[in-house]
């Protein structure tokens, strides 16, 4: 009978180890390690894309947001005119502005469309008529107006920014953490001001340069998806107010001469 020695019996033991480690290394011709590896990676990109439409939907609703402020135009002629009474020609805007706006709303029994007035010419005509009665006239509650001012539209065009949304979704949303644009939109508008004495006599037309802004929604320093395209309205609008005043403060001696 053969019996091992200690350093034969531990030798076996070795290379018995040695395969099964060889065994657990490749299973099927893959190795357990770089599998788990890309399970991980793959689970991190998830991860970082569940984080990043969160935070995206998160920033629509902490962006900065509009306040009354925009609808007090703040520039005021130094020469201002006799009272006039102010007429907003809503029929101008209808061809840009819808006089209904049709929204949808999740209820009960799910989407449902409510319709109502558009803010946008309601928001136009409050601007006009206070440029009117505090940056135009010396208007006066005794006084008897000394004819009219009308404002109508001459063009508007509005389109919305989709540049930033590939980048946003290549990144998985997470360049959106750093501040970079989600959204974006671009309006421009160009108005006409008429004035006419008591007898409906024309004594001055004005016409405004087109006006243009751009909006950003962003998560820091953007706007909110609705308020980024309010502000670009009345923005323009009260620009395009005060290029007219400019041309009516340049023409005041006619025109006070005018009327009256």
């Amino acid at each position: 009978m053969k019996y091992f020695s200690s350093k034969t019996s531990e030798a076996a033991v070795a290379n018995c180890s040695g395969a099964m480690e060889e065994d657990t290394i490749f299973v099927n011709g893959r190795n357990p390690k770089s599998q788990m590896s890309r399970r991980n990676y793959k689970n991190v990109r998830k991860l970082l894309f569940v984080v990043g439409v969160a935070t995206f939907i998160f920033s629509l609703n902490c962006c900065r947001m509009l306040t009354s402020a925009s609808l007090h135009p703040q520039m005021k002629n130094e020469k201002l005119l006799p009272p006039l009474t102010p007429e907003f020609i809503d029929e101008s805007f209808y061809f840009r502005f819808p006089v209904d706006v049709t929204n949808k709303v999740q209820g009960a029994k799910g989407l449902v469309e409510t319709t109502q007035k558009n803010p946008d010419i309601s928001n136009f005509k409050l601007i006009f008529q206070r440029d009117v009665e505090k940056n135009i006239c010396a208007v006066n509650l005794l006084d008897v107006p000394n004819g009219r001012i009308e404002c109508r539209l001459i063009d508007a065009y509005g389109k919305v920014k989709i540049i930033w949304l590939l980048p946003s979704m290549l990144s998985a949303f997470t360049l959106n953490l750093l501040g970079m644009p989600a959204h974006g939109r671009y309006d421009e508008m160009q108005l006409e001001v008429t004035i006419f004495d008591t007898e409906n006599k024309l004594v001055g037309k004005y016409t405004s340069d087109a006006r243009k802004r751009k909006s950003f929604m962003a998560l820091y320093w953007g706007w909110g998806l609705e308020a980024m395209t309010d502000r670009n309205k009345r923005v323009i609008f009260t620009e395009c107010m005060e290029d007219i005043k400019r041309q009516i403060e340049n023409d005041y001696q006619r025109l006070s001469a005018a009327l009256k």
